[in-house]
């Protein structure tokens, strides 16, 4: 490890998987990708961990929110490094079978919803949701999600989210995997109906973790999602869309769906989590 002084505060330089990164005290640079702004050090746990116990979180969310503005001005956020830390408002589940069960996990590094299906060929979903406490008109959402099998969504919510659906409306990113019409898709759910706003039409396969980003804007009429194996470029969506009909961001959660019979199947969300929001 070598530490130098730079600008008045205290930069190490530490070798991370091949890369090389600077944690400094008012800023994270990331040297691979800072000219193009593909801000991978968004997904990099041990960056943000190692910040995190020098200077706090509360540095650590003034960083955050600085990288963010390639996307957009945020007034607030909540970075995850540690998932037994986190404190969701409650969970639900919808359709669930009298043989199945549905157990949800946290470890230091993920959060994981373990669903054992009974006989029953029928679609059931499950979710964790958190309330923000103010009507926000922009969400941002990144992390990193293995999808067992189907789905595996993080939505954006106009009601407080306990009910699946109508209450909320909600704006979804889903990847969906195992099909020649899955990959990622931006969805939206309006009064009990959904309909897909943007898909990727590719076949992905079950079992991996994706770099995983939303933006929904409300204000502006805008939804974003990202899935990368790589380098998220935040210059560059996977997918957009341009839709009309929710107006306000309360709560957002995790949710997965699925349809089949006599398994158990995992669905694992992983830090570093991101969450940033503005009114």
């Amino acid at each position: 490890m070598v530490t130098t002084v730079v600008g008045g505060g205290v930069s190490e330089n530490i070798i991370r998987n091949g890369n090389l990164y600077a944690i400094m005290y008012d800023k994270i640079v990331d040297f691979d990708n800072a000219l193009n702004n593909k801000l991978s050090a968004l997904y990099s746990v041990g960056l943000l961990r190692d910040f995190e116990n020098k200077f706090g979180s509360d540095e650590l969310k003034k960083v955050i929110l600085t990288k963010l503005k390639c996307i957009d001005d945020f007034d607030d956020c909540l970075v995850v490094t540690d998932f037994t830390k986190f404190n969701e408002t409650g969970t639900g589940a919808w359709n669930l079978q009298t043989d199945d069960t549905l157990e949800w996990q946290k470890s230091k590094d993920s959060l994981k919803a373990i669903i054992t299906l009974g006989s029953s060929d029928v679609s059931r979903s499950g979710w964790m949701y958190k309330v923000l406490g103010v009507n926000a008109t922009k969400l941002f959402v990144s992390c990193l999600i293995n999808v067992g099998k189907k789905i595996a969504m993080i939505d954006a919510c106009d009601d407080e989210s306990n009910n699946r659906e109508n209450p909320p409306n909600f704006y979804s990113c889903e990847i969906y995997v195992d099909t020649s019409s899955g990959g990622l898709r931006i969805l939206k759910n309006v009064n009990g109906s959904s309909s897909v706003l943007a898909s990727e039409g590719v076949n992905i396969p079950s079992g991996q973790f994706y770099k995983f980003a939303m933006y929904i804007n409300v204000s502006d009429n805008k939804q974003k999602g990202w899935r990368e194996q790589a380098i998220v470029d935040f210059d560059s969506p996977t997918l957009s869309a341009s839709d009309i009909d929710i107006n306000i961001i309360k709560a957002w959660r995790f949710r997965f769906s699925v349809d089949v019979t006599n398994t158990t199947v995992t669905y694992e969300w992983r830090v570093p989590l991101i969450v940033a929001w503005k009114v």
